[in-house]
């Protein structure tokens, strides 16, 4: 049978393809989480936990820590399409949804910050202490999240940072400050809702606790205490979910509109669940912890990401796997493996329609504007 003619828009959006990235050099690997076949490998390069993002629609990026560098894709081509050389280091890296400004982190604390269509460094400023460990931008672009290695998360508004009355500023405030995790924080993501300007931040922490902070006020929402230390965290589209990856293989899974009584109800204490799909309590503290736990990865979980439709949850490991997980059952549905069996470091997620259209190439369409990164920040900016 014929495919249906009649593929909605919405069905084009929800239908997508898994980009997985090493530590090590090699291709960044497009994967139908589907059926698990490979359909794309983009040459060549090595990025960290969290140095592989989607710029855009169009782009994929990845921060390439020993050479100083940026290498950069469309997402329809092999071949990479450029290679920006930055001033240090960059560890880490997050695009804008809408892919107007991306965000570097460096291996110093730095946060830098370009306009994409111009390649202006827009500002580049003191963030941390130590290390930037994660970032990530709220959905509508106007909030950029960072965590340290200093344990420290902190969100900056972008209206701010790109404020030419603060240009001659080599340092900025953030919006607020979140300093209550007590080892570094090594993952972040963010509410996929709306929160009209109180949207959700989750902090992950190799102190075994991922936190939920709410931007409208910087509160402490919840803490989830976990039984390993925690390397990723994602949450579902409808905000329903929370799955965190830990050092030891595991992906834990927390509901986050149950309350903990409906938490304690679950018996076992998770440390001591066995597996796939094995249930646990919450924390004996009372402060809510996880519900199952998703086992089958033998190293540490470093990258998750749930799917648009709700229906997959993909875990990259240091095992030099990545799995597919259905939500509903909980179970593997494909284990997708490096060829050479290194160690996946980051994961990202992009539209199918971009990376193989119905002709097995990706789809036809004008680039978005995109320009080499600048190295130094122009009229102003801060510290370059």
């Amino acid at each position: 049978a014929t495919r249906a003619p009649t593929m909605t828009a919405v069905a084009n959006f929800l239908d997508e393809v898994v980009l997985t990235g090493s530590s090590a050099d090699g291709p960044v690997q497009a994967w139908d989480v589907r059926t698990g076949m490979q359909l794309k490998a983009y040459k060549t390069t090595a990025c960290g936990r969290g140095g592989l993002c989607k710029l855009g629609e169009d782009y994929l990026v990845s921060a390439q820590v020993s050479k100083n560098a940026l290498d950069v894709w469309g997402l329809d081509k092999e071949s990479a399409l450029h290679k920006f050389f930055v001033g240090e280091p960059l560890g880490v890296v997050a695009s804008s949804p809408d892919g107007a400004f991306f965000a570097g982190g460096s291996l110093a604390g730095a946060a830098y910050v370009w306009e994409t269509a111009t390649g202006k460094l827009l500002r580049t400023w003191p963030a941390h202490f130590k290390a930037v460990s994660a970032m990530a931008f709220t959905p509508d672009g106007s909030v950029l999240v960072t965590g340290g290695d200093d344990t420290v998360v902190s969100a900056w508004s972008l209206s701010t940072l790109l404020d030419p009355a603060l240009a001659s500023h080599p340092s900025i405030n953030p919006t607020h400050s979140w300093a209550e995790h007590s080892l570094p924080v090594t993952a972040l993501t963010t509410g996929l809702c709306d929160g009209g300007g109180a949207g959700l931040v989750v902090s992950a922490s190799a102190d075994r606790t991922c936190k939920m902070w709410t931007l409208g006020g910087g509160h402490l929402l919840r803490t989830i205490e976990l039984p390993a230390a925690i390397c990723a965290v994602a949450v579902d589209a409808c905000e329903a979910t929370l799955y965190a990856g830990a050092a030891d293989g595991r992906v834990f899974e927390v509901p986050l509109n149950a309350s903990a009584a409906i938490g304690e109800s679950y018996g076992a204490v998770m440390a001591g669940s066995t597996g796939p799909g094995s249930t646990g309590s919450m924390g004996s503290t009372g402060r809510s912890g996880a519900s199952a736990t998703l086992e089958g990865h033998t190293r540490a979980v470093s990258a998750l990401a749930c799917t648009a439709d709700g229906e997959r949850v993909v875990s990259a490991s240091d095992d030099g796997t990545c799995r597919v997980w259905d939500v509903a059952s909980r179970q593997t549905t494909h284990v997708l493996r490096h060829p050479r069996g290194l160690a996946f470091s980051a994961l990202a997620l992009a539209p199918r329609r971009r990376i193989v259209g119905e002709d097995g190439v990706g789809e036809k369409r004008k680039l978005a504007p995109l320009a080499p990164f600048s190295r130094f920040a122009t009229g102003g900016g801060g510290g370059g």
